[in-house]
């Protein structure tokens, strides 16, 4: 029976893991990009434990415990009901149109230009989904070939990649990246910078 039991949770999983399942998300340009995880996202979305449910279930049932047994998950994203699983409050960056909006609840709070990484250099600005890891003030990031200080890092990626302000920069966004690009994080106007940064500490 136990086996009869393991496939109901298998089906479970199937049915509400959002991990590596293509899901839709619709773009403040108005276009549709799949948000299926790719290597390097730190973002994975709702995965089921699949092994820690059975477990619950199999011993309630000995038991004779026939109470609601919580879903336990390994990870989780934003949301399980709409198109994708982010929820509702998250940053979307466009490398292509070197623009990023911040979201609070559904409403667009503030949007900015931006440069990201210098490909031709190898320093292209990743794609794909993370969660903010860690905000940091007066921070000095280093490079192979020097070092710079900001006033505000958003850590977003496990390999130093963050949004941060570049007062060193006098213009952002258009084509800016492929001549004046970042060593691969996301620069922002300092005033961006701290709003965004301060609604994320909040």
């Amino acid at each position: 029976r136990s086996n009869v039991l393991y496939s109901y949770v298998v089906s479970l999983a199937d049915r509400y893991n959002t991990d590596k399942n293509p899901r839709m998300f619709r773009s403040s340009l108005g276009t549709e990009v799949d948000m299926t995880s790719v290597e390097g996202s730190t973002y994975q979305g709702y995965v089921l434990d699949e092994s820690g449910v059975f477990a619950v279930m199999l011993n309630q049932l000995v038991s004779g415990d026939f109470s609601a047994v919580g879903a336990v998950w390994l990870s989780k994203g934003g949301s399980l009901t709409g198109e994708s699983d982010i929820g509702d409050t998250y940053l979307e960056l466009s490398l292509e149109s070197q623009h990023l909006w911040y979201y609070v609840d559904g409403v667009c709070v503030t949007e900015t230009d931006v440069v990201t990484g210098q490909p031709d250099k190898g320093y292209a600005t990743p794609s794909g989904m993370y969660f903010v890891r860690q905000l940091y003030t007066d921070y000095r990031m280093y490079y192979p070939d020097g070092a710079a200080d900001c006033s505000y890092f958003i850590s977003v990626t496990p390999d130093g990649v963050g949004i941060h302000d570049a007062t060193w920069k006098d213009a952002f966004g258009g084509t800016l990246y492929q001549t004046q690009g970042s060593h691969g994080c996301v620069n922002v106007p300092l005033a961006k910078a701290q709003e965004i940064f301060e609604s994320l500490e909040g």
